[in-house]
């Protein structure tokens, strides 16, 4: 960080970010509606969802159709993409083992993420009615 003059290193914390400005308030709203907030709609951020899933089968596993069809460029963005994503997660991984307590950011996003995931993934049936059942 850049203070005055001098630049002071240290290891960058998850606990430098936030949705909420109020730090007592761990709820995954604000996270929920910053990233919907990204789409037209739910439908248009649950087809995003899915492609980003279904990238890496489609970029490293031949289909009944035969190889991958992709442009190079698409290739490239799609990498460029799923590594941010997967390093960003590992950096979280390292970020949450290392505190004692629940850090807000990552709270919320989790939170988000779970909201997300009840969206995009169909309802589950019961094995035993073979219906949207809560009681088992």
């Amino acid at each position: 960080m850049k203070s005055g003059d001098k630049t002071t290193y240290d290891s960058l914390s998850l606990g430098l970010f936030s949705f909420n400005e109020d730090h007592e308030d761990l709820t995954f709203e604000r996270a929920h509606l910053a990233f919907t907030g990204m789409f037209p709609d739910i439908g248009a951020m649950v087809k995003r969802v899915q492609e980003r899933a279904g990238f890496r089968e489609k970029a490293l596993y031949a289909q009944n159709g035969g190889a991958p069809d992709m442009s190079r460029e698409q290739l490239d963005i799609n990498l460029r993409e799923h590594t941010l994503l997967t390093l960003g997660l590992i950096w979280a991984a390292i970020d949450v083992a290392s505190h004692k307590k629940p850090n807000p950011f990552v709270v919320q996003t989790l939170g988000a993420i779970s909201a997300v995931i009840n969206k995009v993934r169909p309802p589950r049936l019961c094995k035993h009615c073979g219906q949207q059942c809560q009681t088992r």
